[in-house]
């Protein structure tokens, strides 16, 4: 909160107060809006200010209010007002490191708060969270498979099919970052009782009896 007769320094601006009103420092020669446009809901649109957040209001900097702990970077909100984390139990709501320094929630204060979590980027960076500098940093994991390669700091899938052609992998072609079955009915020709390719990308045997025909010689055979 500003205290009265405080100087106020928003956007690289220095503001100086020309008259105070409920302990926040106000210009004068400025109509402050109405702050219930500050909406404090999940409904609250996209491009507006969020809890920790200084906005410039009439020439004075105000932080938006909280609601509940999750809108604070901190974990904690208290009467209203975002405050420091004190220790890693104040971070029950999202990041579950307590940084002391900012008092701040964040994803990690070591690298072992990334491996723990056995999926994604293994290296904490300086800013408490995961990251990746190199495909060392990603983990493989789930069907399809959606981690091990690392790009722009983040672990995805794939980047080329031969990021899937890795040893016990199903999956052999690339889709939006991530290690998938099939893109088309050709993919599963080689695929034992398939030879359909389904809206998410994994092979099947069939979806009509021409299809089966397709895959064996017997007539008898239909789709189930």
């Amino acid at each position: 909160m500003l205290l009265a007769g405080a100087v106020c320094s928003c956007n690289d601006t220095t503001v100086a107060p020309d008259a105070t009103a409920d302990g926040i420092v106000v210009d004068a020669t400025v109509d402050l809006p109405d702050l219930t446009a500050l909406d404090q809901s999940s409904d609250a649109p996209a491009d507006a200010p969020k809890p920790d957040q200084e906005v410039v209001v009439g020439g004075s900097c105000i932080t938006r209010p909280c609601a509940n702990n999750g809108e604070c970077q901190s974990g904690m909100c208290e009467q209203g007002a975002c405050v420091s984390c004190r220790d890693n139990a104040h971070c029950s709501e999202g990041p579950k490191q307590c940084n002391k320094q900012f008092g701040i929630c964040v994803e990690c204060s070591s690298d072992a708060h990334c491996t723990a979590k056995g999926s994604g980027p293994t290296k904490c960076g300086g800013q408490g969270a995961c990251i990746c500098d190199t495909d060392a940093h990603c983990m493989r994991n789930g069907q399809p498979v959606d981690t091990g390669k690392c790009h722009n700091g983040a672990c995805i899938g794939c980047t080329a099919d031969g990021d899937c052609k890795f040893a016990g992998s199903p999956f052999t072609r690339c889709f939006n970052g991530r290690c998938v079955a099939c893109l088309d009915d050709n993919d599963c020709s080689s695929v034992p009782g398939t030879g359909k390719c389904n809206g998410v990308n994994s092979c099947f045997g069939c979806s009509t009896v021409g299809d089966c025909a397709l895959l064996f010689a017997s007539p008898l055979w239909q789709c189930k």
